[in-house]
């Protein structure tokens, strides 16, 4: 599809890194695939007072991004299906996280 949809996957609310069902019922009912994209910078602030620990970095950061996908969502899938799916998704979008926090850990501080 020429289409797309951008959601912030794990929400307004606690816990961060928790994929919430919104995105998957989306892309059920949409017929639009869902792509995770995580991004990573260094250095960077990290505002700790707040529950999903924001990033503010820089202008002269290094980042990188990285992305999954597509990841298609049957329209026959019943509420059990979803959860599981959920579960499977939210582990890759984690992995995606991991993998991008861990890169920027290897380069030097600009």
């Amino acid at each position: 599809p020429d289409a797309s949809v951008a959601v912030g996957c794990d929400g307004p609310r606690p816990p961060a890194r928790h994929l919430k069902p919104g995105v998957l019922h989306l892309a059920q009912r949409s017929g639009l695939p869902v792509w995770l994209v995580r991004t990573s910078y260094r250095p960077c602030r990290i505002l700790e007072r707040t529950w999903a620990r924001f990033i503010v970095p820089p202008s002269w950061s290094r980042a990188v991004a990285l992305a999954d996908g597509p990841i298609r969502v049957p329209r026959d899938l019943d509420r059990s299906g979803l959860e599981r799916m959920r579960l499977e998704v939210e582990a890759r979008l984690n992995t995606l996280a991991d993998r991008a926090d861990a890169m920027v850990r290897r380069w030097p501080s600009p």
